[in-house]
């Protein structure tokens, strides 16, 4: 049986909370007892949200490398953060398509509710393979004023739920989620099984063991123990109030330990609470996300541990708590009452006297310490991951032995594009949904076909297979995702703005400078320029990459910038934006040495003063250069005397700065940098059509997108930084200008 398991609930916020835990745990457990199972394990392949290195390595060793799969996701991929739900459901039939391209027998989802993850669930009858995901709760639902009160989180978590009906087989982590699940969303009762859930902390940290690490002792004093998330249900400032209610010896001498991620904010109104009910100072300390050998060592040595949620799934911190011995004492709510079971260590959370007389009863009564740390001991026994993943595998080989097989019917590409063009609203989206297809087909493909794909590779976007064929000069109609135009924020959007920043080998970011890299490359390459046998003039390099990427694609270059006393003068040495040798434009090891040496050369060039014997290339392109040549009109010169270096039909693309604040008012016969206004460049339109050139149509457009409405000041930012102030009054941003040279005549 072969089964992919979606495994995206590493990549999100999740990760480092219970769902994480619980699905890292489980898919251990299912790889280790399943030996007769072809197993894959699915990710999607976001630069911002990368799983574990050290996790994905353990299950690299149980699966192998080609069979941790990455398929395509949109730049903006939050599900509530994307400004586009027409992305996200194409990003949903990309994933479908992929799937069904690995010819699975059963897909397990390891978390369906995932703001930040592509998920969902077809209909039985548009998929070919058995459907299961795993439930953790439907806490939202006990709460709705609280957690759906945003129009935008509610209609997501609802179409959530309707994904949730078509799975053929849910596993939930209790008897309390599968209730709840039947209750209140009519769940089938005959699909569904609660599988529990279990720990392996014990496993890894033994008591006494040299890996458990050496944690804070709290000032010497005996510490109470609370272990998870402080958002309102888990209800911390019950805890406080119980605590408080100790008796003076215990409040003297005990600390209570809280552990776990926590805001600013709600550490603040903990701390507020502690003043109000007049706890010592120092009283309550907040720990932070504890590891889990420091978890281990928390555990082990805890006089209390307490654990007062009103709404749990499952419930797993009491659960490791007991597994190392620790008292435990429990609210009887929700699932807690199936993972403690014992009524003598459950309390009532709203009825806070009685609550704080356990507390005190388990840190002052010798014996019914004892008695709790026996129960506890025997059992955590019982909740074994091997026992979750057996229940598991076998119920969801029954429920896909007697599942009626269906065909695909979206396997067809043609067909996909199709519908995929009926949900996209614009050119931009219908561009980025072709790329996604593409590549999801692409990677799929080539899986089934047992060729293994580097890691890396996959997590590139296919686009070649979307580029367009260079029109016959001279009708130029534009047909590509680039034509002359600002930075603008839905660019860095784009699938293919990942693809080019793995290319450079660069961490995608909101920069208009990297903006530029892309822009320049994304244009050459869909014109058909970055291939073997092209040659291409940059002008003023600086270190740049893409000397180094072209030649890596055979293309022979031609590297210049500016000799080097006139840079120093200029400070371009200092600020390590100048080169003045060929080999520190490789420094990337983006094109292999031999080849960089063979296929590119460096010289010293002014590019005010522009050799005419420097030759004559397919190509020429500057990246934010010109603007610095001394005035606007050098720097529109330089534009029309580097074209006149390309050969018939070539083309020039060069960005520079542009004035977004003004027509008029601009910085001009400058040494340092000038601004171009839109004037300046229609004006410098007409001059290049006047000489035959071509300009690809300019979009003015500015954007109005979040990014796009914030300004940069100095010192500037790493990011956000695609809008910025420049001589302390004007908005500045990038612009890409495309020119095409006369084609020769018939």
């Amino acid at each position: 049986m072969r089964v992919v398991i979606d495994l995206q609930s590493l990549q999100t916020g999740s990760a480092g909370r219970g769902i994480g835990r619980y699905s890292c745990s489980l898919v251990r457990a299912l790889l280790n007892i399943s030996k007769d199972s072809e197993f894959y394990l699915l990710l999607n392949n976001s630069a911002f949200n990368k799983a574990d290195q050290t996790l994905l390595d353990e299950f690299i060793q149980i699966v192998g490398k080609e069979r941790v799969v990455y398929f395509p996701v949109p730049q903006q991929m939050n599900c509530l953060l994307s400004e586009s739900s027409n992305i996200i459901h194409v990003a949903e039939i990309v994933r479908e398509q992929f799937i069904e391209l690995l010819e699975p027998d059963v897909l397990i989802t390891t978390s369906l509710f995932e703001f930040d993850a592509i998920t969902s669930i077809p209909h039985q009858s548009k998929r070919s393979y058995t459907s299961t995901v795993i439930l953790y709760d439907l806490i939202p639902l006990s709460d709705p004023d609280h957690y759906l009160s945003h129009s935008k989180v509610y209609d997501w978590y609802f179409s959530k739920l309707d994904s949730l009906k078509n799975a053929d087989v849910v596993l939930t982590i209790s008897q309390f989620t599968l209730n709840d699940a039947v209750n209140k969303v009519g769940l089938n009762s005959n699909n569904s099984i609660n599988i529990s859930g279990a720990s392996d902390l014990v496993e890894r940290f033994q008591l006494g063991s040299n890996e458990i690490c050496t944690v804070e002792n709290f000032g010497n004093r005996p510490y109470v123990l609370y272990v998870g998330g402080f958002d309102k249900r888990k209800n911390v400032n019950q805890l406080i109030r119980a605590f408080a209610l100790q008796p003076r010896e215990i409040i003297e001498n005990y600390s209570l330990v809280l552990v776990g991620k926590i805001l600013e904010i709600e550490k603040d109104d903990i701390n507020r609470l502690c003043r109000k009910l007049s706890l010592p100072v120092n009283c309550v300390s907040f720990f932070g996300f504890a590891p889990d050998d420091t978890l281990a060592k928390l555990y082990t040595e805890c006089e209390l541990f307490v654990f007062p949620s009103d709404n749990e799934g499952f419930g797993l911190p009491p659960l490791e708590a007991m597994g190392f011995g620790a008292p435990v004492i429990a609210s009887n709510r929700a699932s807690l009452t199936e993972v403690v079971k014992f009524e003598e260590l459950l309390f009532n959370p709203d009825e806070l006297g009685a609550f704080s007389q356990l507390m005190t009863r388990a840190l002052i009564d010798d014996e019914f310490r004892q008695h709790m740390k026996v129960l506890s001991k025997n059992r955590a026994q019982q909740f074994t991951w091997k026992k979750s993943a057996t229940q598991a595998i076998e119920f969801i080989k029954s429920i896909h032995n007697n599942r009626k097989q269906c065909l695909n019917t979206n396997s067809d590409l043609d067909v996909l594009l199709k519908e995929i063009s009926l949900i996209c609203k614009n050119k931009v989206e219908l561009i980025e949904a072709a790329q996604l297809i593409s590549g999801a087909v692409t990677i799929a493909r080539n899986l089934r076909n047992n060729k293994i794909i580097d890691i890396n590779s996959q997590r590139l976007y296919m686009i070649e297979s979307f580029s367009s064929d260079i029109p016959a000069y001279p009708k130029i109609s534009a047909p590509y995702v680039f034509s002359s135009g600002l930075c603008r924020q839905q660019h860095f959007r784009m699938p293919l703005y990942t693809y080019w920043c793995n290319q450079l080998a660069e961490k995608p970011r909101f920069h208009r400078k990297q903006w530029e890299f892309v822009f320049i490359c994304q244009v050459l390459f869909e014109r058909g320029y970055l291939t073997s046998g092209m040659s291409g003039v940059g002008f003023g390099v600086g270190k740049e990459p893409l000397v180094s990427y072209f030649a890596s694609q055979g293309v022979e270059v031609l590297a210049t910038d500016l000799e080097m006393n006139k840079a120093q003068e200029l400070g371009w040495v200092s600020t390590e934006q100048h080169s003045n040798d060929l080999l520190s434009l490789n420094e990337r090891g983006l094109c292999p040495q031999d080849d960089f040496v063979r296929l590119a050369k460096f010289i010293n060039v002014d590019m005010n003063h522009i050799p005419k014997n420097i030759g004559n290339f397919d190509f020429c392109w500057s990246s934010c250069a010109f603007e610095h040549l001394g005035s606007i009109r050098k720097g529109l010169d330089f534009v029309i005397n580097s074209a006149r270096l390309l050969k018939p039909g070539g083309i020039a693309v060069h960005t520079t700065e542009y004035n977004l604040t003004s027509n008029d008012r601009t910085l001009d016969n400058n040494p340092s940098f000038v601004i171009f206004r839109r004037r300046d460049i229609e004006q410098h339109v007409n001059e290049l059509q006047l000489m035959g050139y071509q300009v690809e149509p300019i979009d003015f457009s500015p954007g109005s997108d979040e990014l796009e409405r914030y300004v940069d000041l100095p010192p500037y930012l790493e990011e956000p930084h695609l809008r910025l102030q420049l001589a302390g009054e004007f908005t500045s941003t990038s612009i890409g200008l495309i020119i095409r040279a006369p084609a020769l005549a018939n």
